[in-house]
């Protein structure tokens, strides 16, 4: 998917006639690739009931997240 987004990039940017739609297309398509690394593991602590750990993983991402927008 993450591949098809990309390659899609320039006509999307063209349907919409933007062409700052072409970076910000790549850069979704690549947080889609690698935020599939991580479907395996949530699966798994969400299987073991490991409801703490996701928690933790989720304020850090949050934190990260909100410092790196500002």
């Amino acid at each position: 998917m993450a591949l098809t987004l990309s390659s899609a990039a320039p006509w999307i940017a063209g349907f919409y006639r933007e062409p700052i739609l072409l970076p910000l297309t790549h850069l979704m398509s690549l947080s889609l690739f690698i935020g599939s690394f991580s479907v395996v593991q949530l699966a798994l602590l969400r299987r073991n009931l490991n409801f703490l750990t996701q928690c933790k993983a989720g304020i850090v991402a949050v934190a990260v997240s909100g410092i790196s927008a500002v």
